[in-house]
């Protein structure tokens, strides 16, 4: 093979690839494929999709070709497709759910309060023919949808009041418990959950006008203007102090009740403990009495011997001697002298036993 012939077949194999690289294209689950012939759409090709939205989507071409004279033809599942090279263009579409996120903008609602608000939405083309025919690509349906939801919000917080927009039900919070509640509960029907539950409704027709599916439109934010924020936030603060004052009473209160019910515990556990003290005391002098009347036994803890003890039962007259003797010993000493006259009954008990 001469020199000529090789570069004829190597020319050869690259416009054959060429060719075939321009006519097979992949389609996949995620994608939506619109092929167009000269600029007209003739072919669509979508991925993973159920039952119901194939309907939808054969039934919205079927339309679209009555309407235009158009004849597109539609296929799903994703794998290898064909298009006439250099004839047929292949344009795609994201089959997957989308966001998107607005810039705060101002709000007046329904009792004359100017909120920022800022927004973001889920959505889906759900028409790739359509989307293609109105706006091409992602940015400007992006922009579309800006315009019909902040439409639809505005018209529809502009019919509620402030509370129904930050609030999602008439559930009473622990603050509002402590305040008069005609002063800071506004009864509400249906609330912020409410209110994106009819948004979503309402944009859904009007982005279906170029192929999205809105499924989902929520409030990120919605705040006050800034000069508003510090009369807020003083408002919020002086609530706070004064909550926080009503519970420091509450809770001296309830230290001085929890004080002079102790106090109370002590003054009875201490006059219960005198009277048995008192108790036990008479009856261990009653025990000592019965102990000396019957007599005991006494052990000289020095010589270790044992005296009995005679009781004031055993003989009256002598237990009152001895006592007598006891007595007088213990309250005087060798240097004690006691002047008593005959008739003393310390004398009249030694005359007695004389």
């Amino acid at each position: 093979m001469n020199q000529i012939q090789r570069i004829t077949l190597v020319i050869g194999l690259v416009v054959i690839a060429v060719v075939v690289g321009s006519c097979l294209f992949i389609v996949t689950e995620r994608d939506q494929i619109v092929i167009t012939q000269w600029g007209r759409p003739v072919r669509v090709i979508s991925g993973a999709r159920d039952e119901e939205e194939r309907q939808m989507l054969r039934t919205e071409i079927e339309e679209a070709n009555r309407k235009s004279n158009l004849s597109v033809s539609v296929s799903f599942g994703a794998g290898l497709a064909f298009k006439i090279p250099f004839l047929q263009q292949a344009t795609r579409f994201d089959n997957r759910l989308l966001e998107y996120e607005s810039d705060p903008h101002p709000i007046t609602t329904g009792d004359k309060r100017t909120l920022f608000v800022d927004n973001f939405a889920r959505w889906r083309i759900m028409n790739p023919l359509r989307f293609m025919q109105n706006v091409r690509t992602e940015q400007e349906a992006q922009t579309r949808l800006e315009d019909i939801i902040y439409s639809v919000l505005r018209r529809e917080l502009g019919r509620r009041d402030y509370q129904a927009v930050i609030r999602t039900s008439n559930r009473i919070l622990e603050r509002e418990m402590e305040l008069p509640l005609s002063n800071t509960v506004t009864s509400i029907s249906g609330g912020r959950e409410e209110i994106m539950k009819q948004v979503t409704e309402q944009c859904q027709p009007l982005a279906r006008e170029f192929g999205v599916l809105v499924i989902d439109v929520r409030l990120q934010r919605a705040e006050l203007p800034e000069e508003n924020m510090q009369e807020v936030y003083n408002r919020m603060k002086a609530e706070r102090q004064r909550i926080a004052m009503k519970y420091e009473e509450e809770g001296k209160a309830k230290q001085t009740q929890i004080k002079a019910e102790t106090d109370k515990e002590v003054r009875i556990t201490q006059a219960d403990a005198f009277r048995k003290a008192r108790v036990i005391e008479g009856e261990g002098e009653a025990e000592a009495l019965k102990i000396y009347a019957q007599g005991f036994v006494e052990t000289d803890p020095e010589t270790k011997e044992e005296r009995q003890i005679l009781g004031y039962q055993s003989d009256p007259e002598f237990y009152e001697f001895t006592r007598s003797l006891e007595a007088l010993k213990k309250a005087a000493d060798e240097q004690t002298t006691f002047v008593l006259t005959t008739r003393n009954h310390l004398f009249s008990r030694i005359e007695s036993f004389e």
